[in-house]
């Protein structure tokens, strides 16, 4: 998980830093930064990893795939959206 932690810092990081004219894309990217300072807000706290409706572990694969998942609905519903496997890392 600590892996995790340090991918979470470098797309922060990435963000931090990246600049685009496209209003669109410059939505997108800020909608990202939220998402990976909230994880990151959530791994200091300890509940990182954690799925805010149930209470149980989100599986250690998905958040290796999706670092910014929050719930297990979250990864049904972007599996099912995809319709194809997401690989597991």
């Amino acid at each position: 998980m600590e892996n995790i932690n340090s991918v979470l810092m470098a797309l922060k990081k990435d963000l931090q830093n990246f600049s685009s004219s496209n209003v669109h894309v410059r939505s997108t990217m800020e909608k990202e930064l939220i998402d990976i300072n909230y994880a990151l807000e959530k791994w200091e706290n300890g509940q990182f990893g954690i799925c805010e409706c149930c209470g149980k572990p989100i599986p250690t694969e998905w958040l290796t795939v999706i670092p910014t998942i929050r719930t297990m609905d979250d990864w049904w519903e972007i599996k099912q959206y995809y319709r194809k496997p997401i690989p597991f890392i």
